[in-house]
């Protein structure tokens, strides 16, 4: 079985589950999603601009659709340097 079959299979498990990425830099942003992209991950990536934004995120303090869109996230990428909140 190769490594992108296998890769597929847990997508499945969590098709509705993002990867929440917690990034200051839409730049840095754009750069992981166009790997993503390129290597075929078929996971979305849900941007958290802070620290404050992604906590508000996750306890459903969100007033945008993306609580409603996306169920919890299976993976959280988190820029170790941000403004206001590291």
């Amino acid at each position: 079985m190769n490594e992108q079959h296998d890769r597929n299979e847990v997508i499945a498990h969590h098709t509705n589950a993002p990867i929440l990425v917690v990034e200051d830099s839409m730049e840095d942003f754009e750069v992981l999603e166009y790997a993503c992209n390129k290597a075929d991950f078929d996971i979305p990536l849900l941007r958290c601009k802070d620290g404050q934004d992604a906590l508000q995120f996750l306890y459903n303090e969100d007033q945008d659709s993306r609580k409603s869109t996306y169920s919890e996230p299976i993976l959280i990428l988190l820029d170790l340097n941000m403004p206001g909140m590291d």
